[in-house]
């Protein structure tokens, strides 16, 4: 399920340009981006995230906190996974720097001594080198949750907006269509009072 060609993102649409555009090109999937100095440890935790969650898809590996940070802010992916104690910037001073507050922190380190200032900085999970697979899972789990209630939550004020400018623009015809299972129900926006 990863694209081997170029990839871009349209929010979370993924079109895999490979020289077609079938079906396959095309699936939902969470972006993000792995920062790690140590290429093994950083190819097996993509190996195993390709096992467990093939609708992960990591945009890039960073070994340098330059490029790392570059990416972050270019990017803007929904998951970073990110080492702790690496040469430059480490992991706590990247995530402190980085402009992209939507995207959710998943440490991945060795060293436990970090995981009281990775839980106040509100990451999203601290697991410990070698990653277990429970441990991976429910991590996995926790971030569909998380991205879910983000996408529940945007979807909300979104349609809270339209029903705001419908009710200050005064149209002529100032209903919205609500389906139900007898057929289609018009209301009109001014006695909506909750959505």
């Amino acid at each position: 399920n990863r694209c081997d060609g170029k990839a871009f993102f349209t929010k979370k649409q993924l079109v895999c340009l490979n020289g077609s555009r079938s079906a396959r090109g095309i699936a939902y999937m969470i972006q993000a981006i792995m920062r790690d100095d140590e290429q093994a440890s950083a190819e097996l935790l993509d190996i195993k995230l390709k096992k467990a969650a093939p609708d992960i898809f990591i945009t890039g590996i960073y070994s340098s906190s330059a490029d790392g940070l570059n990416a972050i802010e270019h990017e803007q992916p929904q998951v970073l996974f990110i080492d702790i104690e690496m040469p430059g910037l480490d992991g706590l001073s990247l995530v402190k720097k980085m402009d992209a507050e939507n995207t959710e922190v998943i440490f991945v380190t060795a060293f436990d001594q970090y995981a009281i200032e990775a839980v106040r900085m509100q990451a999203l999970d601290y697991l410990l080198k070698p990653v277990g697979e429970e441990e991976l899972n429910a991590c996995i789990l926790r971030l569909r949750e998380k991205l879910s209630e983000k996408e529940k939550i945007k979807s909300s004020l979104t349609l809270d907006n339209m029903l705001q400018k419908m009710q200050t623009l005064n149209m002529e015809y100032n209903k919205i269509a609500i389906a139900t299972m007898e057929g289609i129900l018009f209301i009109p926006v001014k006695d909506i009072v909750r959505v």
